[in-house]
This record gives C-alpha cells, sequence and structure tokens, in this order.
C-alpha cells in the first residue's frame, strides 16, 4: 500500500509507483529545507507500515469486541474495498466482481473513499466510525486531498482518547498531510506532539521529523533540541545516525 503520492499541482505521470527507499534523508543543513521541496512526493511513506501493523492489530482487538455490530460489518465491507489490490493482470473470468483488483490506485482509493465515507456518515459516533476516519484520511492521502485527509484525522483525534493506541499513527497521518500540503509549521507542530505521547514506541522517528522540519522552518535551536534528544535517549534507532549526520552540519 505504500503508494508514490505527489502534492496538488505536482505532474503525476506514474500515480501507481511504489517508494522502496522512504528514508532517503537530508545530508547537508543547507539542504534540508530544498531536500522537504524536492522529496514532497516522498514524505507520507511511513503511514503505510502504521496501516499495515498497529492499525490492522487494532482492528482485530476492535472485531473480537464488536464482531456482531452493524457498525462492524459496515465497517468489514469497506475494508475488504480498501484492501483490494490494484493490478494491470485481469482476474480471472470467475473472479466475483468485488473481489477483482482494481486497473488504478486512483480507481483503488476512490472506491475506498467511497465505501468508508459511508461508515463515518451511518456509524460516526462508534468505534467502527472512528476507524473508518483512519483509513477515509489514508484514502483521501493517496488521492491528494490533504485537506480531506487532515479534517478526518482531526475528527478522529477529537473523538478519541490520549491513550488512544492508534493516536500515534493518527498524528503521524496528519503531520505527513500536513507537510505535503506545504504546511511546515502545522507538521512541525504535530510531529513535536508526537514526541509527548506516552511510552518510547515510535518516539525516535517523531523526534527526528520534529528536528529535520524545524530546521526547514530555521527553528535550528528547537530542531537541535529535538535531535539531540534521539541521540540520548534512542541508542539503537536506525535514525540514530541520521539524526548525527544533522546536527554535524549545524556545528
Amino acid at each position: 500500500m505504500v503508494k508514490k503520492i505527489k502534492p496538488k499541482g505536482q505532474d503525476d505521470k506514474d500515480p501507481n509507483k511504489e517508494i522502496l527507499e522512504p528514508d532517503q534523508f537530508i545530508t547537508r543543513s543547507a539542504s534540508v529545507f530544498d531536500w522537504i521541496q524536492d522529496n514532497s512526493s516522498k514524505v507520507l511513506t511511513v503511514i503505510a507500515v502504521f496501516f499495515g501493523a498497529v492499525a490492522l492489530l487494532g482492528l482485530v482487538t476492535f472485531f473480537q469486541n464488536s464482531r456482531n455490530s452493524a457498525s462492524s460489518k459496515a465497517l468489514a465491507e469497506a475494508m475488504r474495498v480498501y484492501h483490494r489490490p490494484v493490478s494491470t493482470v485481469e482476474a480471472s473470468t470467475d473472479t466475483p466482481a468485488d473481489e477483482k483488483p482494481f486497473a488504478t490506485a486512483k480507481e483503488k482509493y476512490t472506491a475506498s473513499k467511497d465505501a468508508l465515507l459511508k461508515v463515518v456518515q451511518e456509524h460516526g459516533n462508534t468505534g467502527a466510525g472512528a476507524m473508518a476516519r483512519l483509513y477515509l484520511a489514508d484514502s483521501h492521502v493517496h488521492l491528494g486531498e490533504y485537506d480531506d485527509a487532515i479534517k478526518q484525522y482531526e475528527e478522529y483525534l477529537k473523538a478519541t482518547g490520549g491513550a488512544d493506541t492508534l493516536r500515534f499513527m493518527a498524528l503521524e497521518g496528519l503531520a505527513h498531510a500536513k507537510e505535503a500540503k506545504g504546511d511546515l509549521k502545522g507538521a512541525a507542530e504535530t510531529f513535536t506532539q508526537m514526541t509527548q505521547l506516552e511510552g518510547k514506541v515510535g518516539k525516535d522517528y517523531a523526534l527526528y521529523n520534529a528536528g529535520r522540519v524545524r530546521l526547514a522552518l530555521n527553528e535550528k535551536d528547537q530542531g537541535k533540541q529535538m535531535l539531540e534528544r534521539l541521540v540520548k535517549e534512542f541508542e539503537t534507532s536506525p535514525l540514530k545516525p541520521k539524526a548525527e549526520e544533522l546536527l554535524s552540519t549545524l556545528q
């Protein structure tokens, strides 16, 4: 589900191209802002990791607790659309229509957007409706509809508590959507919120991104503080060398 996503106004000659190297980071402080601008189509790739792991765990727990409810059934049907693959290979003639691969990513995420929006509209105050908002936001992101994605992420965050296990994922999606839209200030603030969540899972990722975006905004002191925290608190993080590399350019 890792797709190449381009900000509005940018040509999209290959909307189905997968990004295989999601962590192409900066090596010089002078290139921080340029990297943001030149690689704006790559800033959302890590969302897929959480949707494939953390969100799946959340779904399993959710379905175990409410598998017989109308809302969970509606979400399950929408998720069948969301998880249908994209392929240029024609399905066999005996494949049911609702199981055939989509021809393009745009077709897939348009269909999943419609299906998930219906769940949100009909079951918005349920756990299923909240979960649907996350996947609806992700569908909007894949379509380059960043304002709509931001709205759904924010609605999810309003409806859930601070201890929600998927809150990190929602904030991450929100931050990357803001960055793709060009709102670096909003992205930096949201990444910073991620660093303030309880626990340490994913916090090195939050610190790194908060640091690099702060540097892109020329907020050097704040950016340096975030990167130094990463280096100090996460000695085994794969992002530590990248943080050290950025810090070395600030000397």
